[in-house]
Protein backbone atom coordinates (compact mmCIF):
# COMPACT_ATOMS: atom_id res chain seq x y z
CA UNK A 1 0.00 0.00 0.00
CA UNK A 2 1.37 3.37 -1.06
CA UNK A 3 0.75 6.11 1.46
CA UNK A 4 -0.01 9.66 0.37
CA UNK A 5 2.58 12.22 1.53
CA UNK A 6 1.63 14.13 4.63
CA UNK A 7 0.18 17.61 3.93
CA UNK A 8 2.89 19.25 6.07
CA UNK A 9 5.57 17.61 3.94
CA UNK A 10 3.94 18.89 0.75
CA UNK A 11 3.74 22.43 2.15
CA UNK A 12 7.36 22.28 3.28
CA UNK A 13 8.61 21.03 -0.09
CA UNK A 14 6.59 23.63 -1.98
CA UNK A 15 7.93 26.42 0.23
CA UNK A 16 11.48 25.12 -0.20
CA UNK A 17 11.17 25.09 -4.00
CA UNK A 18 9.75 28.63 -4.04
CA UNK A 19 12.56 29.85 -1.75
CA UNK A 20 15.18 28.12 -3.92
CA UNK A 21 13.70 29.69 -7.02
CA UNK A 22 13.79 33.17 -5.45
CA UNK A 23 17.35 32.67 -4.23
CA UNK A 24 18.38 31.61 -7.71
CA UNK A 25 16.73 34.69 -9.19
CA UNK A 26 18.53 36.94 -6.69
CA UNK A 27 21.89 35.39 -7.50
CA UNK A 28 21.56 35.10 -11.25
CA UNK A 29 23.82 36.95 -13.69
CA UNK A 30 23.08 40.67 -14.03
CA UNK A 31 23.11 41.53 -17.74
CA UNK A 32 23.89 45.13 -18.76
CA UNK A 33 23.74 46.66 -22.23
CA UNK A 34 23.29 49.91 -24.12
CA UNK A 35 25.40 52.86 -25.20
CA UNK A 36 29.05 52.05 -25.80
CA UNK A 37 30.25 55.18 -24.00
CA UNK A 38 29.06 53.79 -20.65
CA UNK A 39 30.28 50.20 -20.92
CA UNK A 40 33.90 50.59 -19.72
CA UNK A 41 33.02 52.48 -16.53
CA UNK A 42 30.10 50.13 -15.85
CA UNK A 43 32.46 47.15 -16.10
CA UNK A 44 34.71 48.77 -13.50
CA UNK A 45 31.75 49.42 -11.22
CA UNK A 46 30.61 45.81 -11.57
CA UNK A 47 34.09 44.47 -10.77
CA UNK A 48 34.34 46.64 -7.66
CA UNK A 49 30.85 45.69 -6.47
CA UNK A 50 31.62 42.00 -6.96
CA UNK A 51 34.60 42.23 -4.59
CA UNK A 52 32.20 42.59 -1.66
CA UNK A 53 29.27 40.68 -3.19
CA UNK A 54 30.90 37.73 -5.00
CA UNK A 55 27.61 35.85 -5.25
CA UNK A 56 26.50 38.15 -8.09
CA UNK A 57 27.78 37.65 -11.64
CA UNK A 58 27.80 40.29 -14.37
CA UNK A 59 27.72 40.27 -18.14
CA UNK A 60 28.36 43.62 -19.86
CA UNK A 61 27.40 43.27 -23.52
CA UNK A 62 29.16 44.96 -26.46
CA UNK A 63 27.61 48.22 -27.60
CA UNK A 64 23.89 47.97 -28.37
CA UNK A 65 23.37 51.77 -28.65
CA UNK A 66 20.95 53.62 -26.40
CA UNK A 67 17.94 52.52 -28.42
CA UNK A 68 19.17 48.94 -28.62
CA UNK A 69 19.58 48.83 -24.85
CA UNK A 70 16.01 50.01 -24.31
CA UNK A 71 14.65 47.40 -26.74
CA UNK A 72 16.63 44.66 -25.00
CA UNK A 73 15.30 45.74 -21.59
CA UNK A 74 11.70 45.83 -22.85
CA UNK A 75 12.15 42.32 -24.26
CA UNK A 76 13.50 41.03 -20.95
CA UNK A 77 16.91 40.23 -22.43
CA UNK A 78 18.89 42.47 -20.06
CA UNK A 79 18.48 43.78 -16.50
CA UNK A 80 19.97 47.27 -16.89
CA UNK A 81 19.83 49.48 -20.00
CA UNK A 82 22.37 52.28 -20.36
CA UNK A 83 21.47 55.30 -22.47
CA UNK A 84 23.28 58.49 -23.47
CA UNK A 85 20.01 60.40 -23.80
CA UNK A 86 16.70 60.53 -21.97
CA UNK A 87 14.66 57.46 -22.95
CA UNK A 88 11.89 58.30 -25.41
CA UNK A 89 8.27 58.03 -24.28
CA UNK A 90 7.64 55.22 -26.77
CA UNK A 91 10.54 53.22 -25.29
CA UNK A 92 9.27 53.37 -21.71
CA UNK A 93 6.70 51.26 -19.95
CA UNK A 94 4.99 51.88 -16.64
CA UNK A 95 7.20 49.19 -15.05
CA UNK A 96 10.51 50.96 -15.87
CA UNK A 97 12.56 53.23 -13.62
CA UNK A 98 14.95 55.84 -15.08
CA UNK A 99 17.94 57.29 -13.20
CA UNK A 100 20.29 59.95 -14.55
CA UNK A 101 23.53 59.02 -12.83
CA UNK A 102 26.41 60.95 -14.43
CA UNK A 103 27.72 63.34 -17.09
CA UNK A 104 30.90 63.08 -19.14
CA UNK A 105 32.58 65.70 -21.35
CA UNK A 106 32.31 65.11 -25.08
CA UNK A 107 35.79 66.09 -26.24
CA UNK A 108 37.68 66.72 -29.43
CA UNK A 109 40.16 63.86 -29.42
CA UNK A 110 43.38 63.22 -31.26
CA UNK A 111 46.21 60.70 -31.02
CA UNK A 112 48.51 61.10 -28.03
CA UNK A 113 51.56 61.58 -30.25
CA UNK A 114 49.97 64.51 -32.10
CA UNK A 115 51.84 67.64 -30.98
CA UNK A 116 48.68 69.76 -31.02
CA UNK A 117 47.25 70.56 -27.59
CA UNK A 118 44.42 72.99 -28.38
CA UNK A 119 42.02 74.09 -31.05
CA UNK A 120 39.78 77.08 -31.70
CA UNK A 121 36.19 76.49 -32.71
CA UNK A 122 36.88 78.52 -35.87
CA UNK A 123 39.71 76.21 -36.95
CA UNK A 124 37.54 73.23 -36.00
CA UNK A 125 34.96 74.42 -38.54
CA UNK A 126 37.66 74.73 -41.20
CA UNK A 127 39.05 71.25 -40.46
CA UNK A 128 35.62 69.63 -40.66
CA UNK A 129 34.79 71.48 -43.89
CA UNK A 130 38.11 70.41 -45.44
CA UNK A 131 39.48 73.96 -45.71
CA UNK A 132 42.26 73.37 -43.14
CA UNK A 133 43.86 70.03 -43.92
CA UNK A 134 46.98 70.01 -41.74
CA UNK A 135 47.90 70.55 -38.10
CA UNK A 136 50.45 73.29 -37.25
CA UNK A 137 53.35 70.80 -37.51
CA UNK A 138 52.26 69.71 -40.99
CA UNK A 139 50.58 66.45 -40.00
CA UNK A 140 47.51 65.77 -42.19
CA UNK A 141 44.16 65.98 -40.41
CA UNK A 142 42.43 62.59 -40.27
CA UNK A 143 38.80 63.57 -39.68
CA UNK A 144 36.40 60.99 -38.24
CA UNK A 145 32.69 61.76 -38.01
CA UNK A 146 29.69 59.99 -36.50
CA UNK A 147 26.21 59.29 -37.84
CA UNK A 148 23.80 62.19 -38.20
CA UNK A 149 21.66 61.47 -35.15
CA UNK A 150 24.37 60.31 -32.74
CA UNK A 151 24.77 62.17 -29.45
CA UNK A 152 28.34 63.09 -30.42
CA UNK A 153 27.24 64.70 -33.70
CA UNK A 154 24.49 66.69 -31.99
CA UNK A 155 26.94 67.95 -29.36
CA UNK A 156 29.62 68.69 -31.96
CA UNK A 157 27.15 70.81 -33.92
CA UNK A 158 26.50 72.88 -30.79
CA UNK A 159 30.17 73.90 -30.51
CA UNK A 160 29.87 76.48 -33.31
CA UNK A 161 26.87 77.55 -35.44
CA UNK A 162 28.86 76.89 -38.63
CA UNK A 163 29.62 73.26 -37.79
CA UNK A 164 26.35 71.70 -39.07
CA UNK A 165 27.05 73.02 -42.57
CA UNK A 166 30.71 71.95 -42.33
CA UNK A 167 29.61 68.40 -41.41
CA UNK A 168 27.35 68.29 -44.47
CA UNK A 169 30.41 69.04 -46.61
CA UNK A 170 32.46 66.40 -44.77
CA UNK A 171 29.84 63.72 -45.48
CA UNK A 172 30.21 64.40 -49.20
CA UNK A 173 34.01 64.30 -49.12
CA UNK A 174 35.58 60.97 -50.19
CA UNK A 175 37.71 59.26 -47.58
CA UNK A 176 36.02 60.68 -44.46
CA UNK A 177 34.99 57.66 -42.34
CA UNK A 178 31.68 57.56 -40.49
CA UNK A 179 32.07 55.57 -37.25
CA UNK A 180 29.10 53.48 -36.11
CA UNK A 181 30.00 53.49 -32.41
CA UNK A 182 32.13 55.37 -29.89
CA UNK A 183 34.60 52.47 -29.86
CA UNK A 184 34.93 52.46 -33.65
CA UNK A 185 35.42 56.23 -33.64
CA UNK A 186 38.17 55.95 -31.01
CA UNK A 187 39.87 53.18 -33.02
CA UNK A 188 39.91 55.34 -36.15
CA UNK A 189 41.12 58.48 -34.37
CA UNK A 190 43.97 56.76 -32.52
CA UNK A 191 45.02 54.94 -35.69
CA UNK A 192 46.06 58.22 -37.34
CA UNK A 193 48.64 60.61 -35.85
CA UNK A 194 46.53 63.54 -37.06
CA UNK A 195 43.21 61.94 -36.19
CA UNK A 196 40.41 64.25 -35.12
CA UNK A 197 36.93 63.41 -33.92
CA UNK A 198 34.59 63.43 -30.97
CA UNK A 199 34.99 61.04 -28.04
CA UNK A 200 33.58 60.74 -24.56
CA UNK A 201 36.14 61.33 -21.83
CA UNK A 202 34.65 58.24 -20.14
CA UNK A 203 35.75 56.06 -23.07
CA UNK A 204 39.27 57.50 -23.20
CA UNK A 205 39.90 56.98 -19.49
CA UNK A 206 38.04 53.72 -18.79
CA UNK A 207 39.44 51.97 -21.87
CA UNK A 208 42.98 53.42 -21.50
CA UNK A 209 42.86 54.79 -25.03
CA UNK A 210 46.04 56.36 -26.50
CA UNK A 211 44.10 59.56 -27.11
CA UNK A 212 44.16 63.04 -25.63
CA UNK A 213 41.49 65.69 -25.28
CA UNK A 214 42.13 69.02 -26.99
CA UNK A 215 41.61 72.31 -25.17
CA UNK A 216 38.77 74.08 -27.02
CA UNK A 217 38.77 77.89 -27.13
CA UNK A 218 40.98 77.96 -24.05
CA UNK A 219 38.88 75.58 -21.93
CA UNK A 220 40.13 72.10 -21.02
CA UNK A 221 37.33 69.46 -21.13
CA UNK A 222 37.84 68.08 -17.62
CA UNK A 223 35.43 66.76 -15.01
CA UNK A 224 36.24 69.79 -12.84
CA UNK A 225 35.40 72.17 -15.71
CA UNK A 226 32.04 70.43 -16.17
CA UNK A 227 31.27 70.66 -12.45
CA UNK A 228 32.13 74.37 -12.42
CA UNK A 229 29.99 75.04 -15.50
CA UNK A 230 33.02 76.09 -17.55
CA UNK A 231 32.67 73.29 -20.12
CA UNK A 232 29.13 72.65 -21.31
CA UNK A 233 29.53 70.03 -24.03
CA UNK A 234 28.51 66.96 -22.08
CA UNK A 235 26.76 63.65 -22.55
CA UNK A 236 24.22 62.60 -19.92
CA UNK A 237 24.06 58.97 -18.84
CA UNK A 238 20.92 57.19 -17.69
CA UNK A 239 20.36 53.69 -16.39
CA UNK A 240 16.97 52.07 -16.78
CA UNK A 241 15.68 49.08 -14.82
CA UNK A 242 12.41 47.51 -13.83
CA UNK A 243 10.78 49.36 -10.94
CA UNK A 244 10.92 46.13 -8.96
CA UNK A 245 14.25 44.58 -10.03
CA UNK A 246 15.64 41.45 -8.46
CA UNK A 247 17.84 41.91 -5.41
CA UNK A 248 21.18 41.99 -7.24
CA UNK A 249 20.12 44.79 -9.59
CA UNK A 250 18.76 46.90 -6.75
CA UNK A 251 21.92 46.52 -4.69
CA UNK A 252 24.16 47.28 -7.67
CA UNK A 253 22.24 50.46 -8.49
CA UNK A 254 22.63 51.47 -4.84
CA UNK A 255 26.38 50.91 -5.14
CA UNK A 256 26.59 53.08 -8.27
CA UNK A 257 24.97 55.93 -6.31
CA UNK A 258 27.21 55.43 -3.26
CA UNK A 259 30.41 57.34 -2.46
CA UNK A 260 32.46 54.33 -3.61
CA UNK A 261 30.61 54.27 -6.92
CA UNK A 262 30.98 58.03 -7.32
CA UNK A 263 34.75 57.74 -6.85
CA UNK A 264 34.97 55.21 -9.68
CA UNK A 265 32.81 57.34 -11.94
CA UNK A 266 34.89 60.48 -11.32
CA UNK A 267 38.11 58.55 -11.96
CA UNK A 268 36.71 57.39 -15.29
CA UNK A 269 35.74 60.86 -16.49
CA UNK A 270 32.31 61.59 -15.04
CA UNK A 271 30.77 64.46 -13.15
CA UNK A 272 28.49 62.70 -10.71
CA UNK A 273 24.99 63.81 -9.83
CA UNK A 274 24.45 64.52 -6.14
CA UNK A 275 21.44 62.80 -4.57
Amino acid sequence: MIRKPHRAIIVFCTAFLVFASLASADNRTIIIGGTGAALGPMSELAASFKQTRPEFEFEVLPSLSSGGGMKALAAGRIDIALTARPPKAKELTSSMNVIQYARTPVVLATAKDNQAMQLTSRNLVRMIAGELTRWPDGTPVGLVIRSKHSAETIILESMNPEIPEAIKKARLRPGVPVARSVQEAADLIQGHKGGLGTASLSVILSENRPLKSLVLDGVAPTVEAVEKGEYSFVKLFYLVTDKQPHKGVGEFVGFIKSSAGAAILRRTGHAVNAD
